[in-house]
């Protein structure tokens, strides 16, 4: 019993370590995931926003990233969420109250 407590314990502890992530068709989309992943396993977003642009300069090259928020309705397990798109990678994830 005392073993099933402990264990019960560790998994609330992790749990904040889950909070940027979400699962979609049986796969987690975290930061560091493609932008294509996300369509084809979340599908398409209820609603998008631009939110602004990033330059990176790599080799005498500018380039200029779109960061869009992507919000998404009834999701895992039910729930709302935004996710954060910086050029073709995700950035962030967040469940909506």
């Amino acid at each position: 019993m005392k073993s099933l407590l402990f264990i019960f314990a560790l998994l609330i502890l992790a749990s904040p370590a889950l909070a940027d992530s979400v699962r979609c068709r049986g796969q987690i989309i975290e930061p560091g995931v493609s932008k294509y992943e996300v369509l084809k396993y979340c599908g398409t977003p209820t609603h998008v926003a631009p939110i602004g642009s990033t330059t990176v300069k790599a080799q005498n090259i500018k380039v200029k990233t779109r960061t869009d928020e992507w919000f998404y309705e009834k999701l895992d397990y039910g729930k709302d969420y935004v996710i954060i798109i910086n050029g073709t990678r995700v950035s962030s994830v967040k469940q909506l109250d």
